[in-house]
């Protein structure tokens, strides 16, 4: 992205929460209310299929940091608990009206 964005353009990135990686239980392929796995440290995970990164928010800033990039803000979405619906094939609607399931960056280049 840096090098396609000039200087002062803007980047807006939405991936899942730290806390949805956390949570999420390779056996179901949900999200489950428990911490099952440890939080994400840089880790790019290939299963011959897909690619997946994950990163903690700590991890997300010095990546950022280091291509240029300056974090303007950070979102962490909850649905309302009115919701009847969100990702159905991992994660219900109750569970993302209590915590963030996805996250969104919006950034600027330096």
């Amino acid at each position: 992205m840096r090098r396609i964005l000039r200087p002062g353009g803007q980047l807006v990135v939405c991936t899942y929460s730290p806390l949805s990686y956390a949570c999420y239980d390779e056996k179901t392929g949900r999200l489950t209310a428990s911490l099952i796995r440890p939080y994400p440290a840089s880790e790019v995970k290939y299963d011959g299929k897909n690619v997946s990164a994950e990163y903690s928010y700590s991890e997300w800033i010095k990546m950022f940091s280091e291509n240029g990039f300056v974090v303007e803000r950070l979102e962490e979405l909850i649905i309302p608990e009115e919701a009847k619906e969100y990702f159905g094939d991992l994660v219900d609607a109750s569970w993302a009206s209590r915590w963030p399931c996805d996250i969104i960056w919006s950034l600027h280049r330096e």
